[in-house]
């Protein structure tokens, strides 16, 4: 059972990771400015993208079409992390507190390099200071607004997704605490309504031609 979150949820957590953990890959610092003050790559578009958003918001089957429209390789950071602990995401999270699932979590971000890649992220990452900021030095960070609505009628089973929610909250309750920190750490963000992952793609392939 997963235990209430800090902020808007209630109690302080501890984490049940070791203070040493580290993820089954290997750990690369990076200290570089935000996207829009690096050197573009040669046609113009940026090293790497980063989606984040709600469960459900389309990370996933947005990442793909994305990446093939810039000739990026695309990267589902929860399957990286399923791959190197050799656990379901729902596995990890009944593994461990939600603190030392964030832990666990932001280790795998800031194992993440590139170049020339699409990184669809799990919807918690904005909790994760360090990890948000390594993605936001790799190149541009996308929200993917999605409304409340649509998420309800894709949202099923929260914890069979892997999702760090208290206990008793709703999707509604989740996508309010989060909002603010999705778009803190924003550098685009698209409005998808209920448009299929294609069409977003290209909103987004346009939005970064004319950005850079």
């Amino acid at each position: 059972m997963l235990k209430q979150m800090s902020g808007k949820g209630g109690g302080k957590l501890t984490s049940s990771a070791p203070n040493d953990y580290k993820p089954n890959l290997h750990v690369v610092k990076v200290d570089a400015p935000r996207f829009f003050s690096k050197p573009p790559m040669n046609d113009g578009r940026p090293d790497n993208v980063s989606l984040i958003g709600m469960p459900g918001s389309g990370k996933s089957t947005v990442g793909r079409p994305l990446a093939a429209r810039l000739g990026y390789r695309f990267v589902d950071t929860d399957e990286v992390m399923e791959t190197g602990e050799g656990m379901r995401l729902s596995e990890i999270m009944a593994a461990h507190s939600p603190a030392g699932f964030l832990e666990i979590e932001e280790n795998y971000l800031l194992s993440l390099s590139g170049p020339h890649d699409v990184f669809s992220t799990g919807g918690s990452v904005v909790y994760l200071d360090r990890g948000m900021a390594h993605l936001k030095s790799l190149g541009p960070v996308i929200y993917l607004d999605v409304p409340l609505d649509v998420l309800n009628q894709r949202l099923s089973d929260l914890e069979a997704r892997g999702v760090v929610i208290a206990p008793g909250k709703s999707v509604a309750d989740l996508e309010a605490e989060r909002r603010p920190l999705y778009e803190k750490w924003a550098d685009l963000t698209i409005q998808c309504g209920d448009h299929p992952p294609g069409w977003v793609a290209a909103e987004i392939v346009g939005l970064l031609d004319g950005r850079i």
